[in-house]
């Protein structure tokens, strides 16, 4: 399946013209794919086709933006989805490609549970050290605060069509967790994605919406992951800022320092894989 891009506007190109604005014409030689606008791209992508634009190449028309055939109403497609960039971007034989995520599947949690999951992850330490351990983890998983809420949007349709050959480590949730709706153990994991996502200064994955809403509903937990992140990767909470916060709000160093040791022993291919997946944020929230 392809789409040809409007050279106006990057709408989605119909019977030689494009309906959106009138322009007859493809998009210009002489653009480079990822040059065309991210929020046009993600338009397309959110309302028709529920897959991947996983790959994006120029020829005499104009921009072919390749999409999977995942079938679109076995995903729920969000409002905050027309907001995404890329999960990854490449060359290939001098071809460029761009991976665009929609995730499968959505686990929320108000954010007034991450006390109330805090120690029940204590519980949850041993199978999420052995999912850590067996290089199981991490998850491209997009973390977003919105309407007092905290959504983690798990699991990707149909990777193999992302070029999954650019890829190190699985890309879904554990299956247990998958299609169901949110209870203790599945925030608590959700609650866990974001500790581990802290811990490897990988915090948020992907997009990260301001709060809304009264900051007193916010707990601490909360306002730790909100604090200082930055577009500047030197900027952001480091690891070891996570660990002395976790401390300073719950008295909880050992647990955490016993989760960043375990990260640590994935050495290598793991955790090299884990920082090299190249998913961008793209906002920034300072409380």
């Amino acid at each position: 399946m392809t789409i040809e891009l409007c050279k106006v506007c990057f709408s989605r190109w119909k019977d030689s013209h494009c309906p959106q604005c009138g322009n007859r014409e493809p998009a210009p030689e002489g653009e480079k794919p990822q040059e065309i606008g991210s929020y046009k791209l993600n338009q397309l992508l959110a309302e028709a086709y529920g897959g991947h634009i996983y790959s994006c190449e120029k020829n005499e028309k104009g921009y072919i933006i390749w999409v999977s055939d995942v079938v679109s109403e076995q995903i729920e497609i969000h409002e905050e989805s027309s907001g995404f960039l890329p999960i990854d971007s490449g060359l290939e034989d001098d071809r460029p490609w761009l991976v665009y995520g929609i995730p499968d599947r959505t686990i929320t949690g108000k954010s007034q549970e991450a006390s109330e999951i805090w120690p029940q992850f204590k519980q949850m330490l041993p199978e999420l050290e052995s999912r850590f351990l067996s290089g199981l983890e991490p998850q491209p998983w997009e973390i977003v605060f919105t309407g007092g809420l905290w959504k983690i949007w798990g699991g990707w349709e149909n990777p193999g069509r992302a070029r999954l050959s650019h890829r190190k480590t699985p890309y879904t949730p554990p299956e247990k967790y998958l299609g169901q709706a949110p209870d203790k153990k599945s925030l608590t994991y959700f609650y866990s994605a974001i500790i581990y996502n802290a811990l490897t200064g990988r915090l948020p994955v992907g997009l990260l919406k301001p709060p809304s809403g009264a900051r007193e509903n916010l707990t601490n937990l909360d306002y730790i992951i909100l604090s200082n992140l930055n577009q500047d990767a030197q900027k952001r909470m480091t690891p070891e800022e996570f660990v002395n916060n976790m401390e300073k709000y719950y008295g909880e160093r050992q647990t955490v320092s016993k989760l960043l040791s375990a990260l640590t022993a994935v050495s290598g291919a793991a955790i090299i894989a884990a920082l090299g997946y190249g998913l961008t944020i793209i906002m920034s929230h300072v409380i």
